[in-house]
């Protein structure tokens, strides 16, 4: 232990932290198919820290929930130990690790230490990533994905009040303290969606990493959209489980299971085929300006020029009450409900059973 200490463990460790919805789901998905080959170039993807939710993407979230021992989430004491195994089993120069919850668990002042002695035990060359994207947009895609993910049933509203997000990703504030230290290097690569760029290339160039693009395996775009109906059944469906059944969480393993199930009937539905947006032009423009200063100086500081994201604030606001979209979209979503429900008590009947 004294030479994992000693922060000689590996040459380099490389920390993509996000941002979220910067097309994760695709670039963790990219990870986990050219795992062998980045193997192959000196850089380790490590198995360690995977939740066993997502076999097929590289999503090191057990890592950041070891920061959060009391959550609502699978939580593993021992993991920076399997990691540090594993790393030292290894003959790689490079570690690559990722999951976007690292930047919530970065701007943290109170695990932000700590997530920092944990890296720089691993290593005395630490690249922290952060893909970077308008924060309308991103607001808007991250309380969407909580809608999905049954974890908020409030309007958007009500999610810009309460959420946590809306501090995390004012990107000065959060990360100055990181891009500031003389001890990581914090390095950001702008992110846009209109882009549908692949991000894992442009990830290893940005980090100085030699992979060519021609030997890897292509990756998504963001994807996971809902429309105006996907969304209020979806918050309706939260609230619903909620009252119907008693202790309900939206970590647990049944309401786990259930999103993918709920996910395949909103696609035959055909929620997914819009794109459901929150901000009112008034709003949006608010933000805008509210985010406009500390965009800029992290622009200044971080990528060496001005912040040209543009950000979206003249787009109308998408139908946001369920009683405006009409008797055929109510019945859908009331046949939807029921679906839902019959469903989720089989799951939970099940992991009873188990």
């Amino acid at each position: 232990m004294d030479q994992l200490r000693a922060g000689v463990l590996v040459t380099r460790l490389v920390v993509h932290i996000g941002a979220q919805r910067t097309a994760s789901p695709g670039f963790h998905k990219s990870l986990f198919d050219n795992a062998d080959t980045l193997l192959q170039h000196g850089v380790l993807v490590p198995a360690a820290g995977r939740p066993d939710s997502s076999p097929r993407a590289v999503r090191h979230q057990l890592l950041a929930w070891s920061f959060d021992p009391d959550g609502d989430h699978p939580y593993d004491a021992t993991v920076w130990d399997a990691l540090h195994e594993e790393i030292a089993a290894s003959s790689a120069h490079t570690v690559l690790l990722s999951s976007e919850l690292f930047a919530a668990v970065a701007a943290d002042p109170a695990s932000a230490p700590l997530l920092r002695n944990r890296l720089r035990a691993l290593s005395d060359d630490v690249t922290m990533v952060l893909l970077v994207r308008d924060q309308l947009d991103l607001l808007n895609s991250l309380y969407c994905q909580q809608v999905r993910s049954l974890e908020l049933t409030c309007d958007f509203d009500g999610y810009l009040a309460d959420s946590p997000d809306t501090h995390v990703y004012d990107f000065a504030a959060s990360f100055a303290p990181w891009y500031a230290a003389d001890d990581v290097s914090f390095v950001a690569m702008p992110w846009d969606p209109r882009t549908d760029e692949d991000t894992l290339p442009a990830l290893l160039s940005l980090v100085g990493i030699s992979v060519t693009p021609d030997v890897l395996v292509p990756g998504d775009g963001e994807g996971d959209l809902l429309g105006p109906v996907g969304i209020e059944a979806n918050r309706l469906l939260g609230s619903y489980l909620r009252g119907r059944f008693p202790g309900f969480r939206p970590g647990e393993p049944a309401a786990r299971k259930l999103r993918r199930k709920a996910a395949a009937a909103g696609q035959s539905h055909s929620w997914d085929n819009d794109e459901f947006w929150a901000w009112s032009p008034q709003q949006a423009a608010r933000a805008a300006e509210r985010y406009a200063t500390s965009n800029q100086e992290f622009a200044r500081h971080v990528l060496g020029g001005n912040w040209d994201l543009p950000a979206p604030v003249d787009r109308e606001r998408n139908v946001a009450e369920l009683v405006e979209l009409g008797p055929a979209s109510v019945n859908q979503v009331h046949r939807y409900l029921i679906e839902m429900e019959e469903a989720f008590e089989r799951l939970r009947r099940r992991e009873a059973a188990a």
